[in-house]
């Protein structure tokens, strides 16, 4: 359903999209990335919002994007994040879901800008970030429950729209 909801129910996309998910997966071995594991009676302290969604805040303000553009290959970075998308969906989500006592599929992101400003439009760091949006586009649709922005400059709405 996240497939087809993600292609607006455009069947034929859906099954393309579906298809090159699975085929990537197989080929850079998603499955078989070990991740952390945790212990029967391990709490996990996680944020949740009313639905049971883990809460996951991104402070993009914070972020020294010159230094990022230039010490982090696209390559490291979304390995990075596969990484994180993947403990997410099959350790975070499979305990929230526990739980609830119903399937928690999706996350709640806080994107907070404080500190955000011009000196984070830098076109090589613009790049990376571009990659993980359409990495999660591509291969992770439909896992964003809900978005909430705050302390949004001026500039992040001018740009947003």
């Amino acid at each position: 359903m996240r497939f087809a909801t993600a292609r607006s129910f455009r069947l034929d996309k859906t099954k393309e999209q579906l298809i090159e998910t699975i085929t990537w997966r197989d080929l850079e071995g998603i499955d078989s990335i070990p991740l952390p594991i945790l212990n029967p009676g391990t709490p996990i302290l996680y944020p949740t919002d009313k639905e049971g969604r883990g809460i996951y805040i991104e402070r993009a303000g914070y972020h020294d994007s010159k230094r990022l553009a230039k010490y982090v290959k696209q390559e490291e970075l979304t390995n990075w994040h596969i990484r994180c998308q993947e403990f997410s969906h099959r350790v975070i989500m499979p305990e929230l879901s526990r739980r609830a006592g119903k399937i928690i599929d999706k996350e709640t992101v806080i994107f907070d800008c404080e500190g955000m400003g011009f000196h984070q439009l830098h076109l090589p760091s613009l790049t990376l970030y571009r990659a993980i949006a359409e990495l999660d586009q591509k291969y992770y649709p439909g896992r964003l429950g809900k978005l909430f922005v705050v302390n949004a400059p001026f500039i992040f709405v001018k740009i947003w729209r």
